[in-house]
């Protein structure tokens, strides 16, 4: 059965939170996943059949503001990685975007995460700047890439 895209629910923070907790090393809180449906960010999880069974394999958090849409969040679980999914999901962002007057998203992302990286690249994402010190866990900090991709210079 082919994975399916859908508005997360409250039903569904418990799933997330899990995922969020085995994927990152500073989490969001399961308060603020449910703050984050409440107070009407576009949130959405990717969810699959597995021997009949729903799973919820990922998901994402947009904050959309007069004309930008800023990705806050967009998480496969670890084990479900490379299989096509995280592609999935920011593709449905992307289109869902082309109909609203937002003409630019933006989303943060560590250097590290090369493989997120490759995938924003692959969308047309563009390296915009450099917040320093952006990621703050494990008594440590890591820079963000802030990467832009302009949709319709003409909304």
């Amino acid at each position: 059965m082919m994975p399916k895209i859908r508005p997360m629910q409250q039903s569904d923070v418990d799933s997330v939170y899990a995922i969020e907790l085995a994927s990152h090393r500073a989490p969001w809180g399961r308060d603020i996943l449910s703050d984050c449906i409440l107070v009407g960010y576009d949130c959405r999880v990717i969810e699959i059949a597995k021997e009949g069974i729903r799973k919820i394999v990922g998901y994402t958090i947009c904050r959309n503001n007069f004309n930008i849409c800023h990705i806050l969040n967009l998480c496969v679980a670890t084990p479900e990685q490379r299989q096509g999914y995280g592609k999935l999901l920011l593709q449905a962002v992307l289109s869902s975007l082309k109909k609203a007057t937002i003409n630019t998203v933006i989303l943060e992302v560590r250097p590290s995460n090369v493989a997120a990286i490759k995938l924003y690249e692959q969308f047309g994402f563009q390296q915009d700047s450099i917040k320093k010190g952006y990621y703050k866990d494990n008594n440590s900090e890591e820079d963000a890439i802030l990467f832009k991709k302009i949709l319709n210079a003409n909304k």
